[in-house]
């Protein structure tokens, strides 16, 4: 077995670290170094899922935005007060 060996300090006076050991001992049966590596590739995962998901919505933007064509918006002073008179 290839075990590689990883050290981390809480301060429980930190809410963020308080909320973060709270999280990993909120199961009295489960092992915390299974939770931690579970909890890491959890977050890869949906790091990459919300890339790629980020990624399809902005190539699909982009292509509607390509298929309207816009009109230029009239800046003459004198057209714009007659139209709306």
């Amino acid at each position: 077995m290839n075990l590689k060996r990883f050290s981390i300090r809480f301060n429980l006076d930190d809410p963020n670290d308080l909320k973060a050991w709270r999280y990993l001992h909120r199961k009295s049966d489960h092992v915390v170094s299974k939770e931690i590596i579970e909890t890491i590739n959890k977050a890869c995962e949906l790091s990459d899922a919300e890339r790629l998901l980020r990624k399809v919505v902005s190539e699909e933007m982009e292509k509607s935005l390509k298929a309207f064509s816009f009109e230029p918006v009239k800046t003459d002073p004198e057209t714009i007060e007659t139209e709306t008179a």
